[in-house]
């Protein structure tokens, strides 16, 4: 299932939509810095995992890249959500204290 299903399909991607909300969302923040875009959350994202010494593959799968050779694409199945968060996520550390948030109604589990 698509985690958010009002997002539409433009120009062969999603991301369209979400960049230019992001870019109207800062602009109205009064951030007016064309370097600060949406790709700059992947950006940062794909740096942290790199320095926390996230697998290559691991990182791949939640950057959303192909993964393997052809051989290793077609018949090696995708990481499990738990191995990827555990791996991956749970490494995640952006020197920012959000311990307040764990009890927000957002949290799940």
């Amino acid at each position: 299932k698509r985690l958010f299903p009002d997002v539409p399909y433009i120009h062969d991607a999603y991301s369209q939509y979400a960049s230019k909300w992001f870019g109207d969302y800062r602009r109205r923040c009064g951030v007016d810095e064309p370097r600060k875009a949406y790709h700059s959350f992947r950006h940062t994202f794909s740096t942290n995992l790199k320095y926390q010494e996230v697998d290559y593959e691991i990182r791949g799968e939640l950057e959303g890249h192909a993964t393997g050779t052809a051989i290793t694409g077609r018949y090696q199945k995708r990481f499990k959500a738990d191995k990827l968060k555990r791996d991956g996520i749970d490494k995640l550390d952006f020197g920012i204290d959000l311990s307040h948030l764990r009890h927000s109604k957002y949290v799940i589990g």
